[in-house]
């Protein structure tokens, strides 16, 4: 098989293939199309995961808010923040119900690069239901720590 590469990409290759990061052009070719079949199949899989949602809201199951039902479903969040402070490199809630959910601040790419200052420099948002950090523009949701979403790893 003989493919044409545009001359940007061949400009790519060639490069990558120069400082030694493949042993040549088919293998540099044989990686980026192994990244566009991994993403195929992960775009699949989350097709799959959405679609039974999909399939509820076109039967009609879905419910439609507008500002005040907003207000009303961010009201029913149990998992609200009371307190939020760093200890030891590690970031810590204490929730509404006094439980207390940590995890190390290492975990998250941003947090990771924080000096001290900015780390401690954190605030609850949006009623408790989210973490915010002003000098490194990061915020997380209580509930997606809850869950383990811990922002950029």
């Amino acid at each position: 098989m003989t493919v044409e590469i545009p001359a940007e990409f061949a400009q790519f290759v060639s490069g990558a293939v120069g400082r030694g990061d493949f042993r040549s052009e088919s293998e540099v070719v044989g990686a980026a199309l192994q990244l566009l079949r991994d993403r195929q199949r992960r775009l699949e899989e989350l097709r799959n995961e959405v679609r039974p949602a999909l399939d509820r809201l076109d039967r009609g199951e879905g419910i439609l808010l507008d500002d005040a039902g907003l207000d009303e479903f961010f009201d029913g969040i149990e998992s609200r923040g009371a307190a939020v402070w760093i200890e030891n490199g590690w970031v810590c809630i204490r929730l509404e119900d006094d439980r207390e959910i940590r995890f190390p601040a290492e975990k998250n790419r941003r947090l990771r690069a924080a000096t001290r200052a900015q780390l401690a420099n954190v605030e609850l948002i949006c009623g408790g239901t989210g973490l915010h950090w002003p000098d490194l523009d990061e915020d997380l949701s209580v509930f997606g720590i809850i869950e383990g979403r811990l922002g950029q790893p």
